[in-house]
Order: C-alpha cells, then sequence, then structure tokens
C-alpha cells in the first residue's frame, strides 16, 4: 500500500509504561493472505488505566479478531470490526478471572485505523484520539466517550449506573473501554446493586474517510 510509519512513547514519569501500540503496515504479508485479498494496513493505540493487562491483551489480540474472516471483514468492515471488539473483551474478561484470588482489573482505550485499499475506517472507544492532516487542517477522526457527554450519561443512567463528578460511578473518567471488570462481569458484586446492563460499553464508534491525493497523514494518540 506504500504506507510509512512511525511511533514513539513516553512513560511521562509513572513507574511503568500501560500504553501499548501496533503497527502493520502490510497486513497481507504479516498475516499471510491470499494473493487475492486487498491490500490492508492495520494501527492501533491502547491506552492502559490501572495496571498494563489490557491494553497489552488489546494489543495481542484485538487485530487477530478482526482478520479471522477476511471475506468477512471486506464485505462490511464495519459490522466486523465492532464483532471484533466485543470478541476481544469477552475474551479478555474471561482471562481476567480465571484466577478467583487474582482478578485483574484493568482496562484500556482503543483507537484503531484499518486501511482497505484507498478508505480507512478508525475504530475507537475511550479517549484515545486520531486526528487527519488535509490540506493542512486538522480533521478529527475519533470522540472522545466520556461520561459528560449526555448520550453516554442517558446510557449509564439506563444501565443503573450514575455519573459523579464527570466519572462513571464517581471513578472512571471514560465511558467506552475493554476491560474493567468491575463495570462489566461484577458489577453486581463490585457495586452493591442491580444492573439492567454493562456500564462501561466497547462497542466502537466508527468513521470512514476515503484518502484523497491531498491527504497528508494521519496521528493516533493517547494522553
Amino acid at each position: 500500500m506504500g504506507i510509512v510509519c512511525s511511533n514513539h512513547s513516553d512513560i511521562n514519569g509513572k513507574a511503568y509504561m500501560e500504553d501499548r501500540q501496533i503497527s502493520i503496515a502490510s497486513v497481507n504479508q504479516v498475516m499471510c493472505l491470499d494473493d487475492s485479498a486487498p491490500p490492508m494496513a492495520f494501527f492501533g493505540v491502547y491506552d492502559g488505566h490501572s495496571g498494563q493487562d489490557c491494553a497489552e491483551f488489546v494489543r495481542l489480540n484485538l487485530h487477530n479478531h478482526i482478520f479471522s474472516d477476511i471475506d468477512a471483514l471486506v464485505s462490511d468492515p464495519q459490522t466486523t470490526l465492532k464483532k471484533a471488539f466485543a470478541a476481544c473483551d469477552k475474551s479478555f474478561l474471561r482471562s481476567a478471572t480465571e484466577d478467583s484470588e487474582q482478578i485483574v482489573y484493568s482496562g484500556s482505550t482503543a483507537t484503531a485505523a484499518f486501511f482497505l485499499q484507498s478508505t480507512v475506517y478508525v475504530a475507537g472507544v475511550g479517549d484515545s484520539r486520531a486526528v487527519l492532516a488535509r490540506q493542512g487542517r486538522a480533521m478529527d477522526l475519533t470522540t472522545d466517550h466520556v461520561p459528560t457527554i449526555q448520550s453516554e450519561t442517558e446510557r449509564i443512567h439506563r444501565a443503573g449506573g450514575s455519573v459523579v463528578r464527570g466519572r462513571v460511578q464517581g471513578v472512571l473518567g471514560v465511558s467506552r473501554a475493554f476491560g474493567d471488570i468491575e463495570f462489566k462481569l461484577l458489577k453486581e458484586k463490585s457495586w452493591g446493586s442491580e444492573f439492567a446492563a454493562d456500564l462501561i460499553s466497547v462497542e466502537p464508534e466508527i468513521c470512514v474517510v476515503e484518502i484523497q491525493p491531498e491527504d497528508e497523514f494521519i496521528i493516533i494518540a493517547s494522553d
């Protein structure tokens, strides 16, 4: 595809790096796809919180879920991406409870850019961001999923949760993420209440962009 990529990370004074990234400039080569498959590329940034376990799991597994069915991916990229996010999250939550005496409570935002020929699909949960430079101007490709957005607040309330001081249950500052088992599988146990649905969603918002000759680059980043 002729894509050139680079990456940079900064631990920013923390004791260890919680974030992860992945760059696959040629999916066809790395995933050993059939010659008939159209050219594809994949890039992801995963901003971990409460530990690095979830971000590392997503780095190792999300793209495998996405590329597990190439025919489905090519015919309906958006549905396939949403299913892959859900499947990866389910797999992580299952692994997080394998040791009942040492449950993993970490979580991770995710912004993934999937290139299919001349189209890019940017799927995001949480507050990691993607920006496209087009004719010298910045074009946002993601929306921050925070509890104070009206649609997110309403979803959390419908599930039986609350937004306190701008955070889900007064704790988490993002409303969509991988992991965060205390807001999903263990929500009743964690908060001592009954809920109608998970408080944190892993359904990505997807932006579809046709790459134009005047497009310069895309930045995917986390704070």
